[in-house]
């Protein structure tokens, strides 16, 4: 059953009844205030009192929240935590303000009742904190269970088009016919054009359920990408590294992320010898930069509105892992892809 409490209803519901409760109490007020400023006054003291204990747990929860994130921790220790900090905080502003009042105003009031409503401004406390983060972790869990299943959408539209690319017919033929032209003219780049070709689907099928790799390891298998695009094209393509300055081990990015970011590149600019293509790989302020001069082709101009489904279904996933975005500039001269580094 899913609770639709609202949380604003609940605090002032509680704040109301808990002040009215402490103002009625026997002892407290020893008699009925004479005219409207005095009741008023009186009856807003103690919904202050309860208000600021009130507001000073919601900041302790906060607070431990903050310092205990998803509960590493554990739920034990986090509500050992909570249950602590609360009954210290609200027991000793509640005796404060309380004691502030029985010095107003005068013996009339014992040291009796004002432990008495201290306990019961803590009992309110723990038992209101007790349902809120009941609401709160329901509330968690459905957003957690939602972000999931979004996650897993994305997941399986990403293997759908890793599948894709293994059994792509063009994709396939334009191999073959490489490895073709290859053997008869160079026997030794064939070899290493088969070989590298299957590095990079064991990379594939290896971490097509992980939502992160090292960044390391995506450099390498981009290195054997490129490999292929230099055997087919040769210098038609330019690749450009500055990554000297980075520990590459301390970062992660979504697998497979540069190679669709080169192959988004590839696809959709013409190059030749005389008109190379140059992209530009930088590694800065815990982004990874892919640069690339543009060159468009007819078919990508007639056709803009297929075009990006790479890059989309890459931001996505980089939105529901990390939270990040995937940042996406374009000119006139140049196309350049901005991807944060996860550490």
């Amino acid at each position: 059953m899913e609770l639709k409490i609202n949380l604003r209803t609940l605090e002032f519901t509680g704040i109301m009844i808990m002040g009215i409760s402490i103002s009625i109490l026997p002892g407290i007020v020893r008699k009925l205030p004479s005219g409207i400023f005095e009741f008023l006054v009186t009856h807003y003291y103690f919904f202050l009192i309860v208000f600021f204990a009130w507001k000073g747990n919601i900041m302790l929860i906060r607070y431990l929240r903050r310092k205990n994130p998803q509960f590493k921790q554990g739920y034990v220790t986090y509500a050992a935590q909570l249950f602590l900090f609360i009954s210290l905080y609200t027991f000793g502003i509640s005796f404060l303000v309380l004691s502030l009042w029985k010095w107003m105003v005068g013996s009339s009031v014992s040291w009796d009742v004002v432990l008495v409503a201290s306990f019961m401004i803590l009992f309110f406390a723990i038992l209101t904190v007790t349902i809120y983060e009941i609401i709160n972790l329901n509330k968690q869990r459905e957003r957690g269970l939602e972000q999931f299943n979004k996650l897993k959408t994305v997941k399986d539209r990403a293997r759908l088009e890793n599948l894709k690319k293994q059994i792509d017919p063009h994709f396939l033929f334009n191999s073959l016919n490489t490895l073709s032209a290859l053997i008869t003219d160079h026997p030794a780049d064939a070899r290493l054009f088969n070989d590298t070709l299957a590095t990079i689907y064991r990379y594939i099928v290896a971490n097509k359920e992980k939502d992160l790799v090292p960044l390391s390891e995506e450099l390498e298998l981009m290195t054997h990408y490129f490999r292929i695009l230099q055997l087919r094209y040769g210098p038609a393509i330019l690749l450009e590294l500055n990554i000297e300055k980075y520990h590459l081990e301390n970062f992660y990015i979504p697998p497979v992320s540069l190679q669709e970011l080169l192959e988004n590149a590839v696809k959709h600019n013409s190059f030749s010898l005389c008109l190379p293509l140059k992209i530009i790989l930088t590694i800065s302020n815990d982004y990874i930069t892919v640069k690339n001069s543009i060159q468009n082709k007819i078919h990508t101009l007639n056709n803009k509105k297929k075009s990006g489904t790479g890059l989309s279904n890459l931001g996505s996933r980089l939105q529901l892992i990390s939270g990040k975005t995937l940042v996406i500039q374009k000119s006139t001269d140049y196309f350049l892809v901005k991807l944060p580094l996860i550490r």
